[in-house]
């Protein structure tokens, strides 16, 4: 007997009335526990530090808090002619690193995942960006599931329907 194919992307996800195929992976729908959308935030912690040590540096520079003396180490730069002193190079630095931390902290984007709990334990079996995609996913499962334990619950009834009734005598 054939499947009867609930949703599939035409690439890599197929979901059947009894199964979830993922490329070369197969899920049966009978072995999952829970399923659902998840959220995976992206790790802050590089933007942050790289914003904060710009923002340091920059601080720094901008109220004279180390002497220029200390800077002997730092060129100083000459563009189309003109000096550029020490002190600006070092807030440019301070300034370059913030705005590198802030754009990395906007650019990365935060993605969502099919995850699901099954005997063996929980898993994001799809991973993406979009949103609607793993939401009609996570709904084609749903579908999956309705399906199969409708047709569960109509073969139980034919079944029932087909046993011999019998009749109790009672005696009052």
């Amino acid at each position: 007997m054939r499947e009867k194919t609930v949703y599939t992307d035409g690439k890599k996800v197929t979901i059947t009335g009894y199964s979830l195929r993922v490329g070369k992976r197969l899920f049966p729908l009978e072995d999952l526990v829970k399923y659902g959308v998840a959220r995976i935030s992206p790790t802050r912690l590089p933007s942050v530090l790289f914003m904060s040590l710009g923002a340091g540096i920059a601080a720094v520079q901008y109220f004279r808090l180390i002497p220029e003396s200390v800077y002997y180490w730092v060129p100083v730069a000459r563009v189309a002619g003109v000096v550029i002193p020490q002190n600006v190079l070092v807030f440019g630095t301070g300034a370059f690193l913030f705005f590198l931390g802030l754009v990395s902290l906007v650019v990365v984007p935060v993605r969502y995942a099919v995850r699901i709990t099954t005997n063996i334990g929980t898993m994001n079996v799809i991973v993406s960006r979009n949103r609607d995609y793993i939401e009609r996913i996570v709904d084609a499962i749903g579908t999956a599931l309705h399906i199969k334990s409708r047709a569960e619950f109509l073969e139980e009834e034919k079944e029932r329907e087909q046993r011999p009734r019998t009749v109790r005598k009672e005696i009052v």
